[in-house]
């Protein structure tokens, strides 16, 4: 949603060692697209371009997932991510079902790279109907096989992130929208990373 609430909450700044030992739940589709995107740009701004794997599917998302994951750990803060689940029937009616869709364009992405049609496969891969889905369905197998815990929430990510705060299993929500405080979130955190890239030698690197 993206709701503009900056200007009526009240911020204080801290430290990492203060979030030692913290349990976080992480908007997943919020934070592994300002991933995916942080992945493909120039620290001066510039587009870098997307990484592709043999399939010619973006993989810019694992590549800043995995990062993202190093950094938490090494602040000993740990995650539990927190995925959208299925529209609901009334929300549907009136927008796209964006998992039908990316079903449907899933065959169509398969069969162009069995005819051996790569760029027809990369077209596919980087549409709009194909890719969030798959940006998603990606994030979750990694998580999945490093034994990251994640939910697949019944509605929306903010709000289980909300509930899992409200519940006191996670210390706060981590997104970089305000959307959570709209579900009664009493903590949320954000620009966890921003001194996440150094540059060493003349080349930017990802600190520990």
């Amino acid at each position: 949603m993206g709701v503009k609430l900056q200007n009526i909450i009240n911020r204080e700044i801290i430290g990492y060692p203060q979030l030692a030992g913290s349990i976080i739940a992480v908007d997943a589709p919020n934070i592994v697209m300002a991933l995916f995107n942080f992945a493909r740009k120039n620290p001066d701004g510039t587009n870098a371009g997307l990484i592709l794997d043999r399939t010619q599917r973006p993989i810019s998302h694992l590549y800043g997932l995995l990062y993202r994951l190093n950094f938490y750990y090494n602040k000993k803060i740990f995650p539990i991510f927190c995925f959208d689940g299925r529209d609901s029937e009334l929300k549907r009616q009136i927008t796209k079902d964006q998992l039908k869709d990316f079903r449907f364009t899933q065959k169509w992405y398969e069969a162009a790279l069995k005819s051996g049609n790569r760029e027809k496969a990369k077209e596919i891969a980087l549409s709009k109907e194909y890719l969030w889905q798959n940006i998603m369905l990606e994030s979750r197998q990694l998580l999945g096989a490093l034994g990251v815990p994640y939910i697949e929430s019944p509605a929306s990510a903010e709000s289980q992130c909300a509930y899992l705060v409200k519940q006191g299993i996670a210390s706060y929500s981590n997104s970089q929208d305000f959307d959570s405080l709209l579900f009664g979130c009493p903590s949320l955190l954000q620009n966890l990373s921003k001194s996440l890239r150094r540059k060493v030698q003349g080349k930017w690197t990802y600190n520990k």
